[in-house]
């Protein structure tokens, strides 16, 4: 079973000027939105950025603030396991299947979000323990 874990860093990691990322689109049930994740230069995320409403709601609003707050929790170290171990299985709407071959189900935003980073970012020994795999898949690796 995996721990989570806080590690503390006192020098905040901000990605470099130009950086690689990725951008999926997604819709949670009814809702179209799109996540990108940028990387440091080594290929750990860096930050995240979370579109899934009209910009002035409510719900852009909470969007845009885990953004933020998942983005310095990565850059100030807080490993990406920890980040998932937090955020997954979260439940609240919307929820539904995303269209997204590699996370096709997931139970809010927040789940959403810990998925996609597990699956991009997580060995798939870590995503056995998270019962992100199924059995057999996680024997067969």
């Amino acid at each position: 079973m995996i721990r989570c874990m806080t590690v503390v860093v006192n020098a905040r990691l901000k990605p470099s000027r130009t950086r690689r990322g990725r951008t999926y689109d997604f819709h949670l049930d009814a809702l179209p939105g799109s996540l990108t994740v940028n990387e440091l230069p080594d290929g750990r995320p860096a930050e995240i950025f979370l579109k899934a409403a009209k910009q002035g709601s409510t719900l852009a609003g909470l969007c845009e603030s885990l953004s933020i707050t998942t983005s310095l929790a990565l850059q100030y170290g807080t490993p990406v396991v920890d980040v998932v171990c937090r955020m997954i299985n979260a439940r609240f709407e919307p929820s539904g299947r995303t269209g997204d071959p590699e996370v096709p189900v997931a139970s809010s935003l927040s789940d959403y979000i810990a998925r996609r980073l597990a699956v991009d970012y997580l060995s798939p020994g870590q995503l056995a323990q998270l019962g992100l795999l199924p059995p057999a898949e996680a024997t067969a690796r």
